[in-house]
């Protein structure tokens, strides 16, 4: 490898490192979607279809289940 080429992948791993970095940082923030709900995020749940009674027992189970979690 060419000192050059050495150059630029070591700037480039550290700017895929500093980015990494950068992206946590905002996780204090009350800015975006997280503040207009009240402070509870929104938890979105993919339930199979529902006709058959299992899949229907299986729904009122989650429903159960996240209320009971506080969700």
């Amino acid at each position: 490898m060419t000192p050059r080429s050495a150059r630029l992948a070591a700037a480039a791993a550290a700017f895929v490192v500093l980015a990494g970095f950068a992206t946590a940082c905002n996780r204090g923030s009350d800015s975006g979607a997280s503040a207009s709900g009240g402070g509870q995020p929104k938890l979105g749940v993919d339930l199979p279809r529902a006709d058959t009674d299992f899949w229907n027992s299986y729904a009122q189970y989650v429903k159960s289940v996240a209320s009971s979690q506080g969700l």
